[in-house]
């Protein structure tokens, strides 16, 4: 898997770990900075789910990434081990119609 990178200052309160793969970091950061935040917040609160109770939802990602979607974008992500979330790809929905 291709290396990853922390996303930097827009984690709102500094607890989780989101990273992003290369692949995804241009597209996340060509959001409007609305939508981008948004998209983080959730990012984070599925973090805190994961850290908070790590057996009530499998976000292991065997099979197919989660998906999150925000206005037109959605982010295709994963949950590792240590609750730190790794975007993977970054689409606009309209590329699915």
């Amino acid at each position: 898997m291709s290396s990853v990178s922390p996303l930097p200052d827009t984690l709102p309160d500094r607890r989780h770990t989101v990273q992003v793969a290369p692949t995804a970091a241009s597209d996340l950061q060509s959001l409007d900075s609305d939508v981008r935040e948004r998209l983080v917040e959730m990012l984070c609160d599925v973090a805190e789910v994961a850290a908070l109770a790590p057996g009530a939802v499998d976000f292991s990602g065997r099979g197919a990434p989660s998906t999150l979607r925000a206005g037109q974008s959605i982010v295709f992500y994963s949950l590792g081990a240590s609750h730190a979330v790794t975007v993977h790809h970054v689409v606009q929905a309209d590329v699915f119609r």
